[in-house]
């Protein structure tokens, strides 16, 4: 069968189809791929169909692919131990454009069989002075690299690269060990060593392994291995370093501090500026100028508030404010104390800032310095978490429910129209908790009741006797000083009360004797319906509902 084009004869390579293939290599033998030059040999190597690559060997054993790969390298790097002995003669110590060997692609690829096969090729070096154990290392193909080692340990490439650094870098732990004797020695042309490779990549082993003989080198700008891991936020190497490197600094005058300012790594900075807050570059630059450089608006102000905070002169913020307007709950932690008190040119304190946007962690800090202060227009801080109808930093203040602002009010004076709303409810139970005698509190609870009730009928004039006999009642039964619920409660009772009384009060009979009005409520259940001479023979039973009673509201009308 006669092939028309080179797709269906690499299809007919890649299917092994050996009659077809025999049949048409006169005509496609030597074909190359259009995308990387590769030829129906390499194919083949690469699905490891053995007879296809005997059929093609003598026909295409000299071709590469437009990188300059040969068929015995694709073998290598997928571990094909027999085609790499079908190759070997003809195609061993070829090397591609960049000067790679088929050892250094089964190196790569930790195929340490083949490596075996093709040993004569070590201590050859790539155009770049790479060998093919400095590719198992940086590849993390750690058995690779332990079958090289004999071979080719101790080559270092013209910019003073070797396998010992190229673990370093991987993180490889096991391999460092195994090289350090060797070329643990070695930095690289720029002055860097192992153990600056190994901060700069976060390896805290290799650093703990490194520091006690690498400690304090410096690169040739002066740079130190706790700087690479400051720049890259590794702290627990930072952490590892900082006794023995903290204070130096590079041939610019800058310190690992100043450096993890300039990369914004938080962590290295909070742990750093303890160490090198007072050093400063050789253009007189210290902390502050590197942090107010950066995009981030938290780098600055965590630098701010380590070094005791600011203040702008524009708007009067202090750092601490600055931070609650910004919710960096971090920065308000270490100003809190230190820079609290303290009133903006709007006349606003931080408390304030913190009340507006309700973020409640950041009040709770806020509250023990700020929480009683009044702003300029004599606000407390409980009042401004009512005007903004903030429930749950109402929560937090109504402590300070006594507290009188500027024009001699408290909070629950601003909740005129929100009466038996959440915050007045919060306001008042507080009032009644904290205040021995609850006159104050009783009275703004029945001045809230006289409002509902004024709301609850068109016709408020003929409610209003009954308003008074239940204050008298209420009142008697819920503030008295041996006795005390909380507003939810009475607010229950009383709006029950109202729900299951008609107007007409003195027309409602007693269920029981069916004569007399029913003037006692009975509770739970809050039905008025009975007489105060038959509730001795209830058994303590609701005659309308059956729900025991356990309490009486007896309202007497003269």
């Amino acid at each position: 069968m006669e092939l028309e084009d080179k797709f269906s004869w690499f299809n007919a390579c890649r299917a092994g189809i050996l009659n077809i293939i025999s049949e048409n290599l006169p005509k496609f033998a030597g074909s190359r791929d259009d995308v990387f030059g590769a030829t129906a040999l390499m194919m083949a190597c690469h699905d490891n169909n053995v007879e296809v690559v005997r059929l093609l060997l003598e026909h295409e054993r000299e071709i590469v692919d437009s990188n300059g790969k040969t068929a015995l390298m694709i073998a290598a790097e997928h571990g094909h131990r027999e085609l790499v002995g079908l190759l070997k003669p003809y195609q061993l110590c070829m090397r591609r454009n960049n000067g790679q060997t088929a050892l250094m692609h089964a190196a790569a690829h930790n195929q340490t069989e083949v490596i075996q096969d093709l040993i004569d090729e070590a201590g050859k070096v790539d155009c770049n002075g790479w060998t093919a154990l400095m590719y198992a290392v940086w590849r993390n193909a750690t058995s690779a690299a332990l079958e090289l080692l004999p071979f080719e340990v101790g080559i270092v490439t013209p910019n003073q690269e070797c396998a010992f650094l190229c673990a370093c870098d991987a993180g490889n732990t096991r391999l460092v060990e195994r090289l350090i004797e060797k070329e643990g020695h070695i930095a690289i042309a720029t002055g860097e060593t192992g153990l600056h490779l190994a901060a700069r990549n976060g390896s805290t082993k290799i650093v703990q392994i490194l520091s006690p003989s690498l400690g304090r080198s410096v690169t040739k700008k002066g740079q130190t291995a706790l700087m690479y891991a400051a720049m890259d936020g590794h702290l627990p190497i930072v952490e590892l370093l900082a006794p023995m490197e903290a204070r130096m600094q590079d041939d610019e005058g800058r310190t690992a501090l100043l450096h993890a300012i300039h990369k914004e790594k938080e962590q290295c900075v909070c742990f750093l500026i303890n160490l090198e807050r007072d050093l400063l570059d050789k253009k007189g630059h210290g902390p502050m100028y590197y942090a107010q450089q950066q995009n981030s608006n938290h780098i600055r102000l965590l630098v701010a508030g380590h070094l005791g905070g600011e203040l702008d002169s524009e708007t009067g913020d202090t750092t601490l404010i600055q931070a609650v307007k910004a919710g960096y709950i971090d920065v308000v932690e270490m100003l809190k104390d230190t820079q609290c008190g303290h009133r903006n040119q709007a006349g606003m304190y931080a408390i304030n800032y913190a009340i507006a946007l309700n973020h409640l962690p950041i009040l709770s800090l806020l509250i023990p310095t700020e929480g009683k202060l009044l702003n300029r227009d004599g606000y407390s801080a409980l009042t401004y978490a009512v005007a903004f109808g903030h429930d749950d930093a109402v929560q937090l203040l109504k402590d300070d429910v006594w507290l009188l602002d500027g024009t001699g009010h408290r909070a629950l004076d601003y909740c005129q129209g929100l009466y038996f709303s959440p915050t007045y409810i919060l306001l008042y139970e507080s009032l009644c908790r904290t205040h021995p005698a609850y006159c104050a509190a009783t009275l703004d609870f029945f001045r809230g009741l006289s409002h509902f009730v004024d709301q609850y009928s068109a016709d408020a004039a003929s409610v209003r006797p009954l308003v008074m006999a239940i204050i008298d009642a209420v009142g008697d039964t819920f503030f008295c000083a041996d006795f005390h619920l909380p507003v939810t409660q009475a607010i229950d009772t009383v709006l029950g009360i109202l729900e299951e009384t008609t107007l007409e009060v003195h027309d409602m009979q007693c269920c029981v004797c069916i004569d007399r009005p029913a003037h006692s409520v009975l509770l739970p259940c809050r039905h008025m319906c009975v007489c105060a001479e038959c509730i001795q023979t209830l058994n303590r039973r609701c005659p309308y509902c059956q729900v025991r009673v356990e309490s009486i509201v007896s309202i007497s009308f003269e």
